[in-house]
């Protein structure tokens, strides 16, 4: 069972100007170990989401991701200051890394359904940026994989919205833009589920 992360209230700047469009959170390092035919997968998502102006790409990996990264290495605190200024966080709950073969030394490691894709060195892993968009009132558009382990917290289309691939972020990106008083509520509804049950 995957947990939310927590993250203090103190974070959360009501009064803060949204004046970035899209943001995110985290670096494109993991692309070597992709399964065939996602190789760069997630470099193609943070591409797209950098087409838009006054977008985001905040990375701790300035060598790896010189090419989109627009701030590297900042604290925790100029972290939040940018989420609570952004509109849209584009978050993949997944992990693709070598471990394939020490997963399988585990008893009985074919029964748990995280394991379902090891071959492929695909797995889930619930990112902290739930919470922080969450608490940022960020509206997430979450990469849709095999685990979906964000519904065990959030509702699709009440509190985030799924995306398929870097068209179908490119498009709904653009869509939440244009309509952005029709899908502002989504972000809400995320950010009062959040306050009310894990702070």
């Amino acid at each position: 069972m995957p947990i939310l992360y927590p993250v203090h209230p103190k974070w959360h700047n009501p009064t803060a100007e949204k004046k970035y469009t899209v943001a995110y959170c985290g670096g494109t390092h993991e692309c070597i170990h992709n399964r065939v035919g996602d190789q760069w997968r997630l470099r193609r998502f943070v591409n797209a989401l950098r087409t838009f102006p006054d977008s985001v790409h905040i990375s701790h990996w300035p060598s790896i991701d010189e090419a989109t990264a627009t701030h590297s290495c900042v604290t925790d605190a100029e972290k939040m200051q940018i989420l609570n200024e952004t509109k849209i966080s584009v978050i993949k709950n997944s992990h693709f890394g070598g471990y394939s073969e020490s997963v399988k030394m585990l008893p009985d490691w074919d029964k748990y359904n995280w394991a379902s894709h090891i071959d492929e060195n695909w797995v889930p892993q619930l990112k902290g940026r739930v919470s922080e968009s969450c608490i940022c009132k960020n509206l997430m558009l979450v990469h849709r994989d095999p685990w979906n382990e964000i519904e065990h917290f959030l509702t699709p289309d009440k509190h985030f919205i799924y995306f398929d691939d870097e068209v179908d972020l490119e498009n709904k990106i653009r869509d939440c833009l244009n309509n952005w008083d029709y899908v502002q509520h989504i972000a809400e509804n995320a950010y009062k589920e959040y306050i009310k049950k894990w702070c």
